[in-house]
């Protein structure tokens, strides 16, 4: 988000600069001098927005698969909990006799 923040800024200020100077000559210069920042620094910003993405994408995939694993052990640790729930009762059936 700061990256997209950044970029909007920055075309923020290149339109500025060039209605500044439509009216003003003297001020073509820093419209000009933005608009080559700009195209310098729009690439750089992409890429790193690009890479923060891709990252994203890849932490979430790894959220859903220990999501999976988390579901699975659950359900086992369940069916343990069952198991030994019915092997106690008869236990205490088989020693109640």
């Amino acid at each position: 988000q700061k990256v997209q923040s950044a970029l909007a800024a920055l075309k923020h200020k290149l339109q500025e600069a060039e209605a500044e100077a439509a009216v003003n000559p003297d001020a073509s210069q820093r419209a000009e001098t933005l608009r080559g920042l700009l195209a310098q620094e729009e690439p750089k910003l992409v890429h790193v927005f690009d890479e923060k993405r891709q990252r994203y994408e890849l932490d979430f995939a790894r959220l859903k698969e220990l999501k999976r694993e988390i579901s699975h052990l659950d359900h086992g640790r369940k069916k343990l909990e069952a198991t030994v729930q019915s092997e106690f009762a008869l236990w205490r059936q088989a020693v109640s006799e």
